[in-house]
């Protein structure tokens, strides 16, 4: 039935009203800027995210931008200096340190502002389920033989944090570095296409990147870099088999340089109640996630903390 109004001013006064009344669809969508393709640990970390605050009712919905290139470099520089992110949510992880100390970044953490870590994954290494190699030192017998031939698959950069892995579990067998070839990809899918295809005796990356094929037993998990076994999985450390190699990758998130406390406060303060939820303990658990949150004010020092223990890794190795 069409309702009629006696003046103008009560027109207006009831179309102000509506406009207030009216859901604002697209005012809370929040945009994650992910550094690399779909498929791998940041793209998941952020869909995750984005998914899980969208339950929750703090956001109204999420929008997600893949920006790949230079190992996650493109993306870093973008949030650094285009307005078009200037109200992004950009995930990072270790890798943003190691590539700036590497020199594979021209900015470094420093470039952008840190609003909070909230995870951290360990390194796995995973072959095929018809592999031959039952465990580690099955497989680095392997690379010893054929590393030069048939290559490590790391879902990303070399340089990056899977390819520090590789060299960290060689070293700590006591096996030269030559040993091994390693494929950099672009992300966990670019990754996991190449290794179905039979091209590299095994493949490293994060835990969450290949869950979902372990527990569906298309992959098998040789070893992880955890101090202990993680809840729900029943793969062996590398401790455990003889190799001194205990790696956490964080995650958190960036916004853009100059962007108002206040707003970075927010955000902290979101990503704190998203961290205290069971909704995202169901998360972790499903990824072999453990909690790692850092608040804003506390993560400028973590991430310098952080910057001192790679670059030894990297002049040890």
């Amino acid at each position: 039935m069409p309702i009629f109004f006696r003046n103008v001013k009560t027109f207006l006064r009831a179309a102000a009203l509506m406009l207030a009344l009216a859901p604002t669809a697209h005012a809370d969508v929040q945009k994650f800027l992910i550094p690399a393709g779909e498929g791998g640990g940041w793209d998941t970390t952020a869909r995750e995210t984005g998914a899980a605050l969208t339950k929750m009712g703090l956001i109204g919905g999420a929008k997600y931008v893949n920006y790949s290139g230079e190992g996650g470099g493109r993306a870093l520089n973008a949030l650094a200096t285009s307005k078009e992110y200037k109200d992004a949510l950009m995930v990072q992880s270790l890798p943003l340190i190691l590539r700036s100390l590497s020199g594979v970044y021209d900015r470094s953490f420093r470039d952008v502002t840190p609003v909070a870590m909230l995870i951290a994954e360990y390194q796995v290494v995973v072959v095929d389920k018809d592999s031959p190699y039952k465990n580690m030192n099955e497989l680095l017998a392997a690379i010893k033989d054929i590393g030069k031939r048939k290559p490590i698959v790391g879902g990303s950069a070399k340089g990056s944090l899977d390819h520090i892995t590789a060299l960290a579990v060689l070293e700590a067998a006591n096996m030269s570095s030559k040993k091994l070839r390693y494929s950099a990809s672009d992300g966990g899918g670019d990754a996991m296409r190449k290794f179905s295809n039979g091209y590299a005796l095994a493949m490293v990356t994060g835990m969450g990147e290949v869950v979902k094929q372990i527990k569906s037993g298309e992959l098998r998990a040789l070893g992880v870099t955890s101090a202990e076994r993680l809840e729900g999985f029943d793969i062996p450390t590398m401790k455990e088999q003889g190799l001194d190699v205990v790696l956490a990758n964080w995650r958190g998130f960036f916004v853009a340089p100059g962007t108002p406390d206040k707003t970075v406060t927010k955000y902290a303060d979101m990503l704190a109640s998203l961290d205290k939820s069971p909704d995202w303990k169901t998360v972790r658990l499903k990824y072999g996630w453990e909690s790692l949150y850092i608040p804003a004010q506390d993560a400028r020092s973590f991430l310098e903390e952080q910057e001192v223990t790679i670059r030894r890794l990297l002049n040890s190795i």
